[in-house]
């Protein structure tokens, strides 16, 4: 009896046990957005109303990131045996930089007498367009249309324009400044994250997430590079073939544009074939432009770049399309250009926290997260 007791004894401590781990267990997990929402919104704030600190910062820690791939790409050149030294590929990559921003400027400056003194000539042909239009469109529109061009100041918006460039010029000398001690001071950022995470497996998890961020946006970046340069060419030797002016400046623009997503590529075709259609009296160079310009964008952005850039950045289409409208409203065409990069590194964050892992599952296009490198 007393046998039977006991092995009763333990089975009713079992089962209670066993009741008691089924009410620890929840039956399912509650993600709380709130506190999420209210953070983001905060970092969102703070982004906007101190973009003339952080837009610098931004720029000058992706320019840093490209110049040492780059300056580490040119070490693994051999010739004969010999690899530049640290210090001489890394020079190299800085005066590549500076000679492009160098020709940017020349070109930039050097056509603007050249845009003034052909508008006139635009100004009429676009008048003559109207008048084209004028049996097509209502009256009243195309007398509206052809008075809000005649009223266009083009000394106002030259003024407008090199104050914007003030600017401009501004931000790309704190860039530099940052970019000098982000690059004097990379050495030593070793040491400082062993201080701020000294527990040994925090300090792994977080150069994880490093590692694994500066390695996709170094790919993106250089990739992306290459792919803008590839369709700079391309449209400059349509353009100038077919005689259209400023085929140098529309070149420039069409690289710088091609880092925009989705809306860039559009805009690399739409300006160069409405000059064309101002310039020309046929049809023609229009729709030629606008048949190879377009072919050429969607040849390297939907085939060839996908190619080489693979699985390095995995964002959803919808969430690029937001984050470019995002990052456009907080730090404006500085903030488009930098809407992927700052996206990826989101997600990469998100995807070794587990707390916000389900954040970087919804930025992904197919919900499949890499594991960072060891």
């Amino acid at each position: 009896m007393a046998g039977n007791d006991n092995g009763k004894h333990i089975t009713l401590r079992s089962g209670a046990m066993s009741a008691r781990s089924e009410k620890i267990v929840p039956d399912r997990v509650v993600i709380n957005p709130v506190p999420y929402v209210v953070t983001i919104a905060g970092i969102v704030a703070a982004l906007y109303y101190g973009a003339a600190v952080f837009r610098p910062l931004a720029l000058a820690i992706l320019l840093s990131v490209l110049l040492t791939a780059s300056a580490e790409n040119l070490q693994k050149i051999s010739l004969g045996g010999w690899h530049l030294r640290k210090w001489m590929a890394m020079t190299i990559s800085i005066g590549i930089v500076v000679l492009a921003l160098l020709l940017f400027v020349q070109i930039l400056s050097g056509q603007a007498n050249d845009v003034a003194a052909a508008w006139p000539r635009y100004v009429a042909r676009l008048e003559a367009i109207l008048a084209g239009l004028a049996s097509w469109l209502h009256e009243d529109v195309a007398g509206q249309v052809r008075t809000q061009f005649a009223q266009l100041d083009l000394s106002s918006s030259i003024t407008t324009i090199a104050s914007k460039t003030g600017s401009i010029l501004a931000d790309i000398v704190v860039t530099g400044l940052y970019v000098a001690f982000i690059l004097s001071s990379k050495g030593s950022f070793t040491v400082k994250l062993e201080t701020l995470f000294p527990n040994k497996k925090d300090h792994v998890s977080v150069k994880r997430i490093i590692s694994a961020a500066v390695t996709s946006i170094r790919k993106y970046l250089l990739i992306k590079t290459i792919m803008s340069v590839v369709t700079g060419i391309l449209s400059y030797t349509v353009l100038k073939m077919l005689g259209v002016d400023f085929a140098e400046t529309w070149a420039l623009l069409i690289f710088l544009l091609n880092y925009i997503p989705t809306v860039g590529s559009i805009l690399g075709v739409v300006f160069p074939a409405v000059l064309a259609l101002v310039q020309f009296d046929t049809l023609g160079p229009f729709l030629v432009i606008a048949v190879l310009l377009s072919a050429a964008q969607f040849a390297i952005g939907n085939v060839i770049e996908p190619i080489f850039m693979g699985k390095v950045l995995n964002l959803s289409s919808v969430v690029v399309i937001i984050a470019l409208s995002l990052w456009g409203s907080v730090w404006g065409i500085v903030g488009m250009f930098m809407s992927v990069p700052i996206t990826v590194v989101l997600m990469i964050m998100c995807a070794h926290i587990p707390n916000l892992k389900w954040i970087a599952v919804l930025l992904s296009e197919d919900g499949k997260l890499a594991e960072a490198p060891a």
